[in-house]
Parts: C-alpha cells; sequence; structure tokens
C-alpha cells in the first residue's frame, strides 16, 4: 500500500507553500493575529480563488478535489501559521456540514464556501458557568 501524496498533490503542496510564503509572512501574521478578528478580506479572496475553499466540498455542493487534496493545504497553512478562518471553515465546518447537515444546508452553506463567499467564525468567550454549585461563591 502507498500512502504517498501523487504527484498532483505534490504540485498542489509546492504551489501552496509557494503562495503562503509570498502571501503570509511572519509580519502578515503578527498583524493579523493582533487584529479582532485575524480576517484579511483580501487574502480570503486570493484563497478563494486558487480554489483552496472549494477542495474536501462535494462536486454537487461545487467543490472540487479530495479531501486529501485539502489536507495538503491544510498542513502548508499549519506550517506558514496562515490566520483567519480557512481551519474554522474547511477543517470544522465542513466536515461537520457533510456530515451532519440537512441537504438544504449543504446546498446553501458548502456552495457557499465553496465560492468563498462564506467562512465560518470561531468565537471564544470564555467559560460558560451553569447553575449548578461549582458555579457559585461562597
Amino acid at each position: 500500500m502507498d500512502f504517498a501524496f501523487s504527484e498532483e498533490q505534490e504540485m498542489l503542496r509546492r504551489s501552496a507553500r509557494d503562495f503562503l510564503t509570498k502571501e503570509c509572512s511572519s509580519k502578515v501574521v503578527r498583524r493579523l493575529m493582533e487584529a479582532d478578528d485575524s480576517y484579511d478580506a483580501a487574502l480570503w479572496k486570493k484563497i478563494a480563488g486558487l480554489g483552496w475553499t472549494a477542495l474536501g466540498i462535494p462536486e454537487s455542493y461545487g467543490g472540487v478535489g479530495s479531501f486529501l487534496d485539502l489536507i495538503v493545504v491544510l498542513e502548508e497553512a499549519g506550517r506558514a501559521l496562515l490566520p483567519g478562518p480557512f481551519f474554522a471553515t474547511m477543517g470544522l465546518a465542513v466536515p461537520a456540514l457533510i456530515e451532519a447537515g440537512t441537504e438544504a444546508q449543504k446546498k446553501e452553506a458548502l456552495g457557499a464556501i465553496a465560492s468563498g463567499e462564506a467562512r465560518a467564525r470561531r468565537r471564544a468567550r470564555g467559560l460558560h458557568r451553569g447553575r449548578g454549585s461549582h458555579a457559585r461563591r461562597g
């Protein structure tokens, strides 16, 4: 059994690495990390233009490529410390929608994600404490 990436996936890896080296320098990463939402609309548009937002999404919902193709890009995005919604969208929201979304949700959300028109947002608000005794003090 061969676990190596295909030649096309290696080409995708090189292309992703080249793009991220050019567009996602440490200066850009720091600037975006300091922003409230770490989102850069121009960078997202470029990522969508490369077709990365369609990777791993079934063709019937506007996607292209396989989940393994997406893994190649996610690996390079992690290597470059790509800030913003790419991982939350492609690594969390897309698989959740594919596995648990209704047909209507899949058609609407996956198509919009694939085209780059929509993205997931991760939001950390701190801990939610319930009404149990563990949440009370004194």
